[in-house]
């Protein structure tokens, strides 16, 4: 490929008035290294194919040279007589020819190159360079993941390509890249995989896109370059692959000026608010008071009616503590309107921990003899937390998991209920 850039050529080993067999140029344009009408002994095609060593195609070549004969080469005679336009046919002098290809037929280089360059310009190896920031040529050749270009003999006709003398070689496009590490056999991690816990890895590689997204969201680039860079349509498409942790979103936003009043305690509490990535009662008093009366009045609201906010296994809760504890601490789970699901992983895993436990304690409700109000308070109790455990799973990150629900941290004089399903979709 070196030699291809520098020199303009397409068989730039020889020159271009060298005489070259129609085998040997056979194998250089359609890569096959298989040249005579035996079949390659399976020993040899299976150790070359275990780990594509290309030492092993000598005694491949070896063997096939040693059955070629004017009338054993139909795989040679085939190909060059399908080449329509194809170069001259000419003798070991030079001198054109007719009759069939068979091993008294040679190619002139120059001919060769040109029907190539003329009737297979998707063949062509790349060589083409890229030029890098510095204004400097990056070629081809030197990345580090080549492939034969367009040569179909091992996919298609179970042969197998000379790497070693094929013309065409080119970078891997994209389908081929997700192909080799999308885990699947003879892919990259299958076939050089050290363990076999390493031939079982696999790469999304759409999942660099958004570490790409996120990472230029962390060094502070703006979200109109970000957006088009990527060639969307709008910024918001880009801040929904914004992958950072809750925290760094926080640390990053600043509240408006007339937050300055507010208790630093209160600051993370506002920010969320702001952003709508918490709900309840004193978030939906807060943003209709600053829709009614302005920003000053409403951090006026929230510094006298919100102590901080709470992280609990489940979510956030915005609810004031000051005067009493919660009388259903850590029990937000089963109805309570202050509860906000965040992306925070671990509140699923806890969720779902709960609702596992819960299931098994319904079964061995269920399984006891007899219909005691015991019982059918346990079943009904069991069931309820069952079913509010399954909303709570199911509620988006920055969602309020039970806007019908019960305010918890106030006594009510009847347990929480299932919240309506239905009104929730409505909603």
């Amino acid at each position: 490929m070196k030699l291809q850039s520098t020199s303009g050529r397409l068989i730039p080993e020889y020159l271009p008035t060298a005489l070259v067999g129609a085998a040997e140029m056979y194998t250089r344009i359609a890569g096959s290294v298989q040249i005579s009408n035996r079949a390659i002994s399976p020993d040899l095609k299976d150790s070359y194919l275990q780990d594509h060593n290309s030492e092993l195609l000598n005694p491949i070549r070896a063997e096939q040279a040693a059955h070629y004969s004017t009338t054993s080469c139909k795989p040679v005679r085939q190909y060059w007589k399908s080449q329509k336009g194809g170069p001259p046919i000419r003798d070991q002098k030079g001198k054109i020819i007719s009759g069939p290809i068979d091993r008294r037929c040679y190619f002139l280089v120059s001919e060769i190159e040109e029907f190539v360059k003329r009737e297979m310009p998707t063949k062509l190896p790349d060589t083409s360079p890229f030029i890098a920031t510095d204004g400097n040529p990056f070629y081809p050749h030197q990345l580090l993941f080549l492939q034969p270009s367009r040569a179909l003999i091992e996919d298609r006709n179970g042969g197998i390509v000379d790497v070693t003398k094929y013309f065409s070689v080119g970078r891997l496009a994209a389908d081929d890249i997700i192909l080799q590490l999308s885990g699947k056999k003879s892919g990259l991690f299958d076939r050089y995989g050290e363990t076999e816990d390493d031939k079982k890895l696999s790469l999304n590689t759409h999942s660099l896109r958004h570490l790409q997204n996120t990472e230029l969201f962390r060094l502070g680039i703006t979200d109109a370059m970000i957006t088009k860079r990527y060639g969307r349509q709008s910024t918001a498409q880009s801040g929904a692959y914004d992958h950072r942790s809750l925290r760094e979103q926080i640390l990053e936003l600043e509240l408006p000026p007339e937050a300055s009043g507010l208790p630093e305690r209160l600051h993370d509490t506002a920010k969320l608010m702001l952003t709508r990535r918490m709900r309840g009662p004193i978030v939906e008093e807060f943003l209709e008071i600053q829709r009614e009366s302005g920003d000053a009045q409403a951090f006026r609201y929230l510094a006298a009616e919100a102590d901080g906010f709470h992280a609990t296994p489940y979510g956030f809760c915005l609810s004031s503590f000051t005067v009493d504890p919660c009388p259903k601490h850590l029990e937000c789970f089963n109805g309570c309107r202050n509860l906000t699901r965040t992306e925070n992983p671990v509140e699923e895993q806890n969720l779902n921990q709960l609702l596992d436990r819960m299931e098994q304690h319904l079964f061995e409700a269920q399984r006891r003899p007899g219909d005691s109000p015991g019982i059918r308070n346990q079943i009904s109790h069991a069931s309820t937390v069952i079913e509010n455990l399954k909303l709570a799973i199911a509620a988006k990150p920055g969602s309020q998991v039970f806007p019908n629900g019960h305010d918890l941290a106030r006594p009510i004089d009847r347990p929480a209920t299932v919240i309506d399903t239905a009104i929730r979709s409505q909603q």
